[in-house]
């Protein structure tokens, strides 16, 4: 875009219409609600180490890169080995893993300067892996004089705000004016990203949280360049209104997994409750419940002796009685549900 101003904070806040501000809201109260969850903490672990690897598996997908996000979490891991005619998709991760840690400050290390000199760093950094494959290199880093300096402006005039509302928009705003702008050579949509998630960062989001907006603009690719292309007047505000909208949406899946998650927690704390005593029909209901609790559907009557090996031990050589008279018990407990002449737990019964 020859001649693209890039959008002032000020001016987009004052245009941004009243269906942004809610949608906004609702990110923000997403947002807050995440923090709702105590799980356990290797439980954490795990969950953040997902949506890391989902938040760079959306990064280098969006350019080509046909890693799985399992593929992306073992190498993150350092125990995805490739052939070497794809170690190159390997080396895409790691970079922008590097990239991302050093612009975040995660390895202890103090954030850099937010200049077009490390937009270079960045740009060089990237190119060295991302076009081994083409074998296309840019002997620059930018398109031109004129555009190295329209982006140091752009990145001059962000400054950290007070107002966390403020800090959220000027990200996404940094994103589509670097978009809009296209000052480098290459890799203009990655790079937008990048500096958009070192403001969020700086804003006080974790890496994994971030994951919410990368995934969404790889989900919706299609509508993600339409809006970045669009030429009318509102076309930034629509961007950051479209970009709430995933972040709300990618916050909102992250809390039904967390609620899940601790809906496990406390099912699992309710039956060590519940079959606390040493007797044998007790071990067994036990066992049996949570052997069927690992099931993510029904059972049918006649399956229920054979959904695990050690059920299947407890009851082989007892009367098929044993087994009925037990999932009544856990009926009557309201442990389990009967529909028809299937099962299921009762994982309802914990809920307000």
């Amino acid at each position: 875009m020859q001649n693209f101003t890039p959008h002032a904070l000020d001016k987009i806040l004052e245009q941004l219409p009243k269906q942004g501000w809610l949608v906004l809201g609702e990110a923000l109260s997403n947002l807050s609600c995440l923090g709702l969850f105590p799980i356990y903490p290797d439980q954490r672990e795990k969950f953040v180490k997902e949506y890391e690897a989902k938040n760079i598996a959306a990064l280098v997908s969006f350019d080509g890169n046909t890693l799985t996000e399992a593929q992306v979490k073992d190498r993150l891991a350092q125990k995805l080995f490739l052939p070497v005619s794809q170690e190159y998709l390997g080396r895409q991760v790691d970079i922008l893993n590097n990239i991302l840690n050093k612009l975040s400050g995660a390895k202890g290390e103090s954030r850099p300067s937010f200049n077009a000199e490390l937009a270079a760093d960045c740009f060089k950094e990237i190119e060295s892996q991302f076009d081994l494959s083409s074998g296309n290199f840019s002997p620059e880093v930018f398109v031109s004089e004129e555009k190295r300096i329209v982006l140091e402006q752009v990145l001059a005039s962000v400054i950290k705000r007070s107002d966390f509302n403020e800090n959220i928009i000027e990200a996404l705003l940094l994103h589509y004016n670097i978009q809009k702008i296209k000052p480098f050579k290459l890799h203009n949509n990655l790079l937008a990203k990048i500096f958009s998630q070192y403001l969020l960062v700086q804003a006080g989001l974790p890496l994994w949280k971030i994951s919410a907006l990368n995934q969404h603009f790889n989900i919706t690719k299609t509508e993600y360049l339409r809006r970045i292309d669009a030429e009318i007047e509102t076309a930034g505000v629509d961007f950051i209104i479209y970009a709430l909208r995933g972040l709300s949406d990618g916050w909102k899946t992250q809390i039904i997994q967390l609620s899940a998650m601790q809906n496990d927690i406390c099912w699992s704390v309710l039956l060590e409750k519940e079959f606390a005593g040493n007797s044998e029909g007790e071990r067994r209901q036990k066992i049996l419940m949570q052997e069927l609790s690992r099931k993510s559907d029904v059972v049918e009557r006649n399956d229920l002796a054979y959904m695990s090996q050690q059920v299947n031990e407890m009851y082989k050589h007892r009367h098929p009685r044993t087994l009925m008279r037990d999932i009544k018990d856990l009926e009557d407990k309201r442990l389990i549900i009967r529909e028809g002449k299937f099962y299921r737990v009762n994982k309802e019964s914990i809920k307000v």
